[in-house]
């Protein structure tokens, strides 16, 4: 048991190292980029503050996530399985969003390409890329809500499995989920963390207050 718990214990970390990486690119600059009308789209070509150290600090983070997950998990088909299918994917999204890019933003996008890695980050320029900005905690808080929530849903919910799993076979079921505190602490934990960040968010936008 000790090395899937130790597989497991770096999953929870690598999964840590994705959400942080996600919560410090959103709160020194936040991008608008994605799908609309079925299309890539990006209103700006964001090059300051995470996305100065590499061009997809999200997507890097949503990596460390998932491969994280799956080694929390501890299946090995389901760790490689899995970080091979999103790997794959997200591959294709920066190629089509790379096309769509030098499209609409050309030379500056090329400058920001040759300047800028796409996967591996260079937090040597993070403090040149960020000064003057100012860093929002409360905008990588709603913004990213639902990722931390569910993340950490992911974690708790497999943890619990695992430990069900662990009671029945040693005839133990006090150990099962519904007498572990902690699966319901944890649970109550993550419950007010999305519930409270979506009500302070539904207020900013009745307040008028979009702009986080």
């Amino acid at each position: 048991q000790t090395l899937p718990q130790v597989v497991a214990i770096l999953g929870v970390v690598l999964t840590a190292g994705g959400l942080s990486l996600r919560f410090a690119a959103i709160g020194w600059a936040y991008i608008i980029r994605g799908g609309k009308n079925k299309l890539v789209y990006a209103e700006d070509l964001v090059t300051g503050g995470y996305f100065a150290t590499c061009r997809n600090p999200l997507y890097v983070g949503n990596i460390l996530v998932y491969v994280g997950l799956f080694m929390v998990h501890g299946n090995p088909w389901v760790v490689i399985g899995g970080s091979a299918i999103f790997g794959f994917a997200y591959i294709a999204i920066v190629a089509a969003e790379e096309h769509f890019l030098r499209a609409k933003f050309g030379s500056a996008y090329e400058v920001y390409s040759a300047r800028v890695a796409r996967w591996i980050p260079d937090f040597s320029a993070l403090r040149t890329s960020c000064a003057g900005m100012q860093f929002s905690a409360t905008r990588s808080v709603l913004k990213d809500r639902v990722t931390i929530f569910g993340a950490g849903l992911v974690i708790v919910v497999i943890f619990a499995l695992q430990n069900h799993q662990i009671a029945r076979d040693s005839g133990n079921m006090a150990g099962a989920p519904v007498g572990d505190l902690w699966f319901w602490a944890a649970l109550a934990v993550l419950l007010v963390f999305v519930v409270t960040a979506t009500m302070a968010k539904n207020r900013l936008k009745r307040e008028g207050k979009t702009a986080l």
